[in-house]
């Protein structure tokens, strides 16, 4: 198989070596020189290719020019998916000659080694294009969450987003700090959805399951939900706050050293979540 990917950042790059580890071909194509790897225009990267990636700026008219240009240069029966985190498929997909063929499959980062992988069809994409993207995630040896219906975030970044809300109101409202939020966070449920996921973890914590556990428990959720944080914007002067926060918990290791200590630890995480479960 070969794979046009426009765009040669992070993503980008991710792609390319999840693809080339599974031998397949790649070729990356970005406006920046340094960034090609394999192709010298967008037309060269997407020319025969199975498949095309879009992992350019999350900015939707961004998207739309690429997404017309690659369209209008791969080969009729490519497949052309975005690795956006949270645009509407359906709405990229406005002004397409043929939408059928497009959705978003938005890998995580580090993408060669997170293992989960959404397939969001928009409301033109074809379901063949869905199955093949379905295919396609399984054979790079990952697990497709196919989502039914398409939200802003979709499933991962809205979780995500909501954790991370609430992380940044605590910091901020001065109940812990940066260093000992991550170590709850890590350590604490994150470690525990990471075996079982949240469903599964309520439906252990009680000897009769969710029901039960939610008869017991369900006041004081409902207490914590009404205290949770709702603003939608994070002010300049709160963003600098965090900044120096995390600064001063991390800084004083590089950033390479950060990101091998990320890998490793994943990679061990990973290994074990592998094991048999029985």
């Amino acid at each position: 198989m070969k794979a046009g990917i426009i765009g040669g950042g992070m993503i980008g790059a991710g792609w390319a070596r999840l693809l080339r580890a599974h031998g397949h071909q790649a070729a990356v194509y970005d406006e920046r020189p340094a960034l090609c790897d394999g192709a010298s225009s967008e037309a060269e990267a997407v020319a025969g290719a199975d498949v095309v990636f879009e992992a350019v700026a999350e900015r939707l008219e961004v998207k739309r020019a690429v997404l017309a240009a690659a369209e209008g240069a791969a080969p009729p029966g490519a497949l052309i998916a975005s690795a956006s985190s949270s645009l509407l498929p359906s709405v990229m997909q406005e002004g397409m000659q043929h939408p059928e063929r497009f959705l978003v499959i938005h890998p995580l980062h580090p993408v060669d080694l997170l293992p989960v992988i959404e397939v969001v069809p928009g409301g033109a994409t074809a379901p063949e294009a869905v199955a093949r993207a379905e295919a396609l995630v399984g054979a790079l040896g990952k697990h497709p969450v196919i989502l039914r219906r398409e939200v802003p975030g979709y499933v991962v970044n809205r979780l995500a987003a909501a954790l991370w809300r609430e992380a940044i109101n605590l910091v901020l409202a001065g109940v812990v700090d940066v260093r000992q939020l991550d170590l709850a966070a890590s350590r604490g449920p994150c470690l525990g959805w990471a075996v079982q996921g949240p469903f599964l973890t309520y439906q252990l914590a009680a000897p009769g399951g969710l029901r039960p556990f939610m008869e017991h428990l369900g006041p004081a959720f409902q207490a914590i939900w009404a205290s949770l944080a709702t603003w939608t914007e994070v002010e300049p002067a709160d963003l600098q706050r965090l900044a120096r926060g995390t600064e001063v918990a991390y800084g004083e290791t590089g950033r390479e050293a950060q990101e091998a200590v990320r890998d490793r630890l994943l990679k061990a995480v990973l290994g074990a979540l592998t094991l048999p479960h029985t």
